[in-house]
């Protein structure tokens, strides 16, 4: 059976469909010609890609069998649907749904970049400066990607030197992190995480320590003596979800699992100490 006449059955709330990829390719021509514009930003975690161009799965699945998207059972089976019909799925964030077709051809582009050295992006990480968590995080470049971030919280008693309270583009010192992340689903995930963990003590196991031991349980929104946390980062382009990386995207991210270990022995290299908040 040729690729265009083969069916893959999905589980509604109703029972099991059948699609091929012939309805998913009349779905995206719909999709296009009638709801793109009104649709651009879908609010959908992944893409499925064809032809350069990025359409949101659920609502591509919805058009194709008729069959509401509060019916289907989650985001996974879904993709799974595209990937069994030979598409390509990525993170909405990387496919760019309001993105110009030149903008994701060029993300494409550096999806296929070869990996990279880590020492390289060691040097990357320490080329930054700090900007402040609270305000311009979500500016941090390529964060969508998995990669690893180093955060500071200037407090003298905790880092035992002096230090500024604004480090605002301030250069990446070893001896200004209070902490050493990695995240493979998408730094920026990540550090939302993070800030969510700073008020109720989950989400993140160091946003955890910080709010039992230096919060002492205390909200941070709600903290007396509160600093300022800062954030830098390094990530690399690459396709994280099961269902869409490739073998090039399993050794990039393995690149990045080595990239937390190797910022972490520069830190300790350079002040003979772990960061505070991850020995804790």
């Amino acid at each position: 059976m040729g690729a265009a006449s083969k069916s893959v059955p999905f589980k509604t709330q109703t029972g099991i469909r059948q699609v091929n990829r012939d309805q998913i390719l009349a779905a995206m021509e719909e999709f296009d010609v009638k709801f793109r514009s009104s649709e651009v930003d879908s609010g959908t975690l992944y893409a499925v890609l064809e032809n350069g161009k990025p359409y949101p799965p659920k609502r591509i699945l919805e058009l194709a069998t008729g069959v509401p998207r509060n019916q289907f059972h989650g985001g996974k089976p879904s993709n799974d649907v595209f990937v069994a019909l030979g598409f390509l799925i990525t993170e909405s964030d990387a496919g760019g749904i309001g993105q110009t077709p030149d903008q994701i051809a060029q993300e494409q582009a550096r999806l296929k970049e070869p990996v990279p050295a880590v020492n390289r992006l060691v040097e990357d990480l320490f080329a930054k400066t700090w900007v402040r968590l609270d305000d311009d995080s979500a500016e941090l470049p390529d964060s969508q990607y998995p990669g690893v971030y180093v955060l500071a919280y200037p407090d003298e008693r905790l880092l035992q030197h002096a230090v500024r309270d604004d480090l605002t583009g301030e250069p990446v010192k070893e001896e200004d992190i209070f902490y050493v992340g990695v995240s493979h689903a998408g730094v920026r995930k990540r550090l939302r995480q993070f800030a969510d963990g700073l008020e109720d003590g989950g989400h993140h196991s160091g946003a955890k320590r910080f709010f039992q031991i230096v919060a002492n349980r205390t909200p941070y929104s709600a903290l007396a003596t509160r600093k300022p946390f800062f954030v830098a980062s390094v990530s690399v382009p690459c396709t994280a979800i099961k269902e869409g990386r490739s073998a090039l995207d399993l050794k990039k991210m393995g690149v990045v699992a080595q990239l937390e270990w190797y910022v972490l022995a520069r830190v300790k290299e350079k002040t003979q100490t772990e960061p505070w908040l991850n020995k804790r």
